[in-house]
């Protein structure tokens, strides 16, 4: 059996990081009117995003 010790749990990145790097980008786009959550979020995932749709939009 593993010991609780020897068990490392991953930690999620806090959103703001994952997000960071397409800030910018959502941002304009949201400035646009291009707001459709499904859109935003296949093009930032296209972009490298690992994030979820919910991180997005915290």
């Amino acid at each position: 059996m593993l010991q609780a010790a020897t068990l490392q749990h991953r930690q999620r990145p806090a959103a703001s990081v994952l997000v960071d790097p397409f800030r910018d980008y959502l941002e304009k786009r949201w400035e646009e009117g291009d707001a459709a959550r499904r859109q935003l979020l296949t093009e930032v995932k296209l972009c490298g995003f690992e994030g979820s749709e919910a991180t997005i939009y915290r």
